[in-house]
This record gives structure tokens, C-alpha cells and sequence, in this order.
């Protein structure tokens, strides 16, 4: 089940359109969601 939850997270991902860093720090809302669901996720596992 923590394989799947993962994957879809990693599905949902799209490539930035332009440079990386400056994307990064535009989305960081989406990106903090993926770490906390991740954290949550794998802790839940335990």
C-alpha cells in the first residue's frame, strides 16, 4: 500500500518550465504537501 500511495504522489509531479530553483520556490506549498503526505505516509507504516 506504501508503494502505491507513493507512486501516485510521484505521478502527480510535473517538470518545472523554467529554471529549477526558481519553480522550486514558486511551488514550495505543493512541494512541502508531498513531504509531509510522504512523512505521514511512512510513519503510518510503522
Amino acid at each position: 500500500m506504501f508503494a502505491v500511495l507513493i507512486t501516485v504522489l510521484v505521478l502527480e509531479l510535473r517538470p518545472p518550465e523554467r529554471p529549477v530553483f526558481e519553480a522550486l520556490l514558486e511551488r514550495w506549498p505543493t512541494w512541502l504537501s508531498y513531504a509531509v503526505s510522504y512523512m505521514f505516509t511512512s510513519n503510518r507504516r510503522r
